[in-house]
């Protein structure tokens, strides 16, 4: 119905990427440096999106 892949059996298939973030004082908008602090956590989160996927790409059998 869904078309879903198999499961997998191997360790390095299961991995998943997670990226979490804790903001202790939310009325802080700004880094230290004025820098908008959702900028900063829109970049790391692209990072990590482009390394899953430069990942995904290098193994084919995902």
């Amino acid at each position: 119905m869904l078309q879903l892949p198999a499961p997998v059996n191997s360790e390095q298939d299961k991995e998943i990427t997670v990226m979490r973030s804790v903001v202790m004082d939310p009325w802080i908008a700004e880094n230290l440096d004025g820098s908008w602090f959702l900028d900063t956590i829109i970049a790391e989160l692209d990072k990590v999106v482009l390394q899953v996927l430069a990942e995904m790409n290098n193994n084919s059998s995902v």
